[in-house]
């Protein structure tokens, strides 16, 4: 597994895990989160689709597989909307989208300051 503490700057994301107990693709998706979940800044919602109320959510949100992690951040000029980024089905892909939004981002901070 990935270092997970190289995402401690990811300050204000939110992330919405969709999954269940049946799902054997899962459980590395629900491990990864839950371990993003320790980090201060980052706020993880486990959606079990095993019930009503988890299929429902789904639902209002277009998902159509499980895993399925949705990546949110609050819109700039209002901190009540969130602007979904990507979503992902994979460990890989989502530590992959991690990894670059902390790159760019990283370089985008360097430009600001050289500027």
């Amino acid at each position: 597994m990935s270092d997970i503490s190289r995402f401690k700057s990811l300050n204000g994301f939110f992330i919405e895990v969709f999954t269940s107990p049946t799902c054997h693709n899962c459980s590395p998706v629900k491990s990864f989160c839950s371990q993003l979940q320790s980090i201060p800044g980052i706020d993880v919602l486990f959606i079990d689709c095993g019930d009503d109320s988890g299929l429902k959510q789904a639902e209002q949100k277009c998902v159509q597989s499980i895993p399925t992690v949705i990546v949110s951040r609050p819109a700039a000029d209002d901190s009540e909307l969130f602007i979904e980024l990507g979503r992902f089905s994979t460990v890989k892909a989502l530590d992959s989208f991690l990894s670059s939004y902390l790159q760019d981002n990283s370089q985008d901070s360097q430009d600001t300051a050289n500027a």
